[in-house]
């Protein structure tokens, strides 16, 4: 987990160091290639391209890759990680603020797009959760 922390912030930070994307600083086709499905230290990393919804800006943009990968512990995770979960039907990309116990032992998480004026409005369990965040590549927007 520490390597994937140490990737995250080379790439785009965390809170309030995250930078506002450049344009034009990739090529999407070339960056693509190279970075799907690559090994990092040993971390699986995979490539995804991110849609149009505005609900994380600044930290990534419609066009720009992700970097994301399966290897981690949920119970590393921390407030402020990105995460990727299946929530009602639909694939969400938001970043964890608040991580609280259940009487079981469980985790239950709530996140909110950076962008977004409010918190997402349910709660995300270990199960729900698919892929970390651990940067991003800027990429020209001709995708």
């Amino acid at each position: 987990m520490w390597l994937i922390k140490q990737i995250a912030r080379m790439f785009c930070g965390h809170g309030d160091d995250v930078l506002p994307p450049p344009s034009g600083v990739v090529d999407y086709v070339q960056a693509k290639k190279l970075l799907n499905n690559a090994t990092v230290g040993g971390v699986y990393i995979n490539a995804i391209t991110v849609q149009d919804t505005n609900s994380m800006l600044p930290v990534f943009d419609a066009g720009d890759l992700i970097l994301i990968t399966k290897d981690f512990e949920h119970c590393e995770l921390t407030v402020g990680d990105i995460i990727i979960y299946q929530g009602h039907g639909t694939t969400i990309i938001h970043r964890i603020i608040e991580i609280n116990e259940t009487p079981d032992g469980g985790r239950v998480y709530t996140c909110k797009g950076d962008a977004n004026g409010g918190k997402d409005p349910y709660y995300i369990l270990d199960e729900h959760i698919i892929w970390l965040f651990t940067g991003v590549i800027h990429c020209r927007k001709e995708i």
